[in-house]
């Protein structure tokens, strides 16, 4: 007996030892995360200082002082420019309604088969989960030219709802809810059918407020999605008065012309949208990207 706690007293001495160097390392790597973070917003904030300070400089100044990043001068010129020779309001009009509209559809349809493939059985359910999560895969160049042949037969060319409706079932977005919805516990559902209520009821009244947090996440991760794509609106639209911002202000640069003063302006202009979408629902952004659901499902 002696022996034995001989042989184990300096196994239990080096425990505290063992301790102390595990949390040393799971701070040096917290720090290490804090440091690459920062890094990474610190370069974000010099980009958007940087188009803010270009956009304020006079146009023949926006390339001799490109790589100055301290003011030299101030004017609006660059706006004013763009705002008269550009239909920019319109752009901007364009480029929200597209945005609100992909994503809140966009939404709708993956809450709607998230749920089905969440909670009800079927045959085949995982065989097309994985098949629709599979497609993600592929290269969204390869189905350009199929899908252009479905909305010009369809009639939907330089239509906004030719923009939105081939792309409106994500993979990912049916992946998250899927995952999402499994994690709302199942006594809360048994409880509703028990209580004599209908499927719809329990989807409307049970599963849906608890996936607000979800839903927002990807209605702003879809409305990013939508505000920053080109070359799907670029093939759709035909006229300059139904571009969205990204296809009107990637006209503003050509072989023979770069209206860089106006370009920066516009991009700038662009960005806030995005911003206040995040700052004002930040919160329910944080927390559909965090939680899962309210109890796992076992």
């Amino acid at each position: 007996m002696q022996e034995a706690t001989a042989a184990s007293s300096p196994e239990m001495n080096n425990l505290p030892t063992l301790a102390g160097q595990r949390r040393g390392s799971a701070r040096r790597t917290k720090l290490l995360l804090s440091n690459f973070f920062l890094g990474v917003a610190l370069i974000h904030i010099l980009t958007f200082y940087w188009m803010a300070i270009s956009a304020v400089r006079p146009p023949e100044r926006s390339i001799a002082d490109a790589v100055n990043f301290l003011p030299t001068s101030f004017t609006l010129q660059n706006f004013q420019t763009l705002l008269a020779s550009n239909p920019y309001v319109q752009w901007y009009i364009n480029s929200i309604i597209l945005a609100v509209s992909f994503a809140a559809l966009s939404v709708t349809v993956c809450t709607l088969a998230g749920y089905a493939l969440a909670l009800y059985k079927f045959r085949g359910r995982e065989e097309l989960f994985f098949a629709v999560l599979g497609s993600q895969m592929i290269p969204f160049y390869l189905v350009l030219v199929p899908l252009f042949l479905i909305i010009v037969r369809t009639g939907l060319i330089n239509q906004y709802i030719g923009v939105i409706l081939p792309i409106v079932a994500q993979p990912f977005g049916l992946f998250y809810m899927r995952q999402y919805i499994r994690g709302i516990s199942r006594e809360l559902i048994d409880a509703g059918r028990v209580d004599g209520a209908s499927e719809y009821n329990i989807f409307g009244s049970i599963v849906l407020p608890l996936c607000k947090p979800g839903m927002s996440a990807i209605f702003i991760l879809f409305s990013i999605d939508m505000w920053n794509s080109l070359i799907w609106p670029l093939i759709v639209m035909r006229e300059e008065a139904k571009f969205p911002l990204s296809v009107g202000l990637a006209g503003m640069i050509s072989t023979y012309r770069s209206l860089f003063g106006e370009l920066i302006a516009g991009s700038l202009l662009a960005t806030v949208p995005m911003i206040l979408l995040f700052l004002i629902f930040q919160r329910q952004f944080l927390t559909g990207m965090s939680v899962t659901g309210v109890i796992v499902e076992k």
